[in-house]
């Protein structure tokens, strides 16, 4: 069930699956923990906390429609509490990851598929997110970073370079987006898991290690050179890059906010309340913002608290999780992504449990 989900999800960017995916996902994972009997209780269970509280938000909010705004970001924690309650073995780990670089050849084919420029900018036509560039970028991380891995463990030729045709492809199109932080956060996974699993090789010889890094940024120019005019303007003058594409301003106006009202900052503004205090009538931009403004610093601590033992967890068992989780919390502090899939995704592979088993005599 869950590589059907990982292979499939990506379509809702364009007929919108996401609505019948999730609930056959939640409802089998459900109907699981019900045969078992039983509810282990560690980490995940901050996660019912904090929808718990965010649910009790909801009543001095000045959103019109607390409830309903915040069903999405239940279903999908709900979702993810229900899987993370199973472990998985090594093997069932391995096709996971196998499930991503799919995923992304899935992406890939959208892209060419549905692909359209907008604001100059590319998007993906959707039926649900409004194909934001940056949460595009969002979903490559993962993907890229099984590529990565995949393209040093694989001896086979052939394979390799399908996987590296993949994450040239995943550069360029996240480059064609205009998405600053999510180029950056791309370039990080593949930078950083490269260096790390080479450094032996880089320890005896400096040079090649250097030689590499030099590459990459020749081969990453590049790419960006391949970018259309208005869009290259982002990465190269944009006035709004000071600010972040103006979010600070929006993080401005929140904390004001905030800091006028000290019960809100503890217990919270409200479910749903950002837009109403950041001045443009927008979301923070922000995830960790969104939650810490509607939600306190007691929303945000169930939150943080689920959040790092994750990334813990993924370090130990797979420092390419742990180095997407690291790239996709950079990336969600530029984008109010609570409830998107991808962070659900990675969250989920990074928290999930993996065993051995055992030999067959």
């Amino acid at each position: 069930m869950l590589i059907l989900l990982i292979v499939l999800s990506p379509l809702e960017h364009v007929i919108g699956v996401e609505k019948l995916l999730y609930t056959v996902g939640l409802l089998v994972a459900g109907l699981c923990v019900l045969y078992r009997k039983k509810i282990v209780i560690d980490e995940t269970s901050a996660l019912l906390l904090f929808l718990g509280y965010a649910f009790l938000t909801c009543y001095w909010s000045v959103n019109a429609a607390p409830f309903l705004n915040l069903f999405n970001t239940a279903v999908m924690y709900i979702f993810l509490f229900l899987v993370l309650q199973f472990s998985y073995s090594e093997q069932d780990y391995e096709r996971l990851k196998k499930a991503f670089v799919i995923q992304g050849v899935v992406l890939l084919i959208l892209c060419f598929t549905f692909g359209t420029y907008q604001d100059n900018r590319f998007w993906i036509i959707s039926s649900t997110t409004g194909a934001d560039p940056n949460y595009l970028s969002g979903w490559f991380i993962l993907p890229v970073a099984m590529v990565s891995e995949f393209l040093l463990r694989k001896n086979n030729i052939f394979i390799r370079a399908l996987l590296l045709v993949e994450m040239v492809l995943s550069f360029y199109f996240v480059a064609q987006s205009g998405s600053r932080s999510g180029l950056l956060c791309i370039a990080f996974v593949v930078l950083v898991y490269t260096t790390w699993m080479l450094r032996s090789e880089i320890r005896r010889k400096p040079l090649y290690g250097i030689v590499g890094i030099v590459g990459f940024v020749f081969l990453l120019s590049v790419a960006v050179k391949m970018i259309p005019a208005n869009t290259l303007y982002r990465f190269t003058g944009a006035a709004d890059a000071g600010s972040l594409g103006g979010r600070t301003r929006i993080w401005g106006n929140l904390m004001n906010a905030l800091f006028s009202h000290p019960l809100g900052l503890i217990c919270g503004m409200g479910q749903g309340a950002a837009p109403s205090y950041s001045g443009f009538d927008r979301v923070a931009h922000n995830t960790f913002m969104d939650i810490l403004f509607e939600n306190g610093i007691i929303g945000l601590l169930f939150y943080l608290y689920f959040f790092i033992v994750a990334l813990k967890r993924a370090f130990k068992k797979d420092i390419a999780m742990g180095i997407a989780l690291v790239a996709t919390g950079v990336l969600i502090f530029t984008l109010s992504s609570t409830y998107m899939r991808f962070l659900i995704f990675i969250l989920f592979m990074a928290d999930c449990h993996i065993y051995q088993e055992e030999q067959k005599a």
